[in-house]
């Protein structure tokens, strides 16, 4: 299939920092089905494009005048939604995203690095009055 065919999906995108920006390997789950998406680069060993194009993009919808509700869930989903086509369609998209890294942080706190950077800069504020 060319993209997920259900409404409700968790979905995690990843990129090879020296190849560029563009999505490597992608992996969407959902209640009926696991789908995989890996890049033409690594797929026909087509070179890195110059500039990209949506067509260099991850799929969800069919055609841009037919859009689905959806609702996709990740982690840092702000990070894999960029790499996904219809993402940039000038009309928009019927596509929300739930962010679970954005629910743990209230919930868990920071990470370790995180509280290291925290404290950190209170450390550098100047008392010098």
């Amino acid at each position: 299939v060319d993209q997920p065919l259900e409404d409700l999906i968790f979905f995690d995108v990843e990129v090879c920092v020296r190849d560029g920006l563009l999505p490597t390997l992608a992996t969407a789950v959902t209640p009926k089905a696991w789908y995989s998406w890996c890049s033409d680069r690594l797929v026909n060993d087509v070179e890195i494009p110059k500039l990209y194009r949506l067509n260099h993009l991850i799929a969800f919808e069919t055609d841009e005048k037919d859009l689905k509700y959806r609702l996709i869930i990740g982690h840092n989903v702000a990070f894999d939604r960029s790499r996904i086509r219809e993402q940039y369609y000038r009309k928009g998209t019927n596509t929300r995203f739930w962010d679970t890294m954005s629910m743990a942080i209230p919930i868990y706190g920071m990470a370790d690095h995180q509280v290291a950077l925290y404290e950190k800069k209170d450390t550098e504020v100047d008392d010098s009055g």
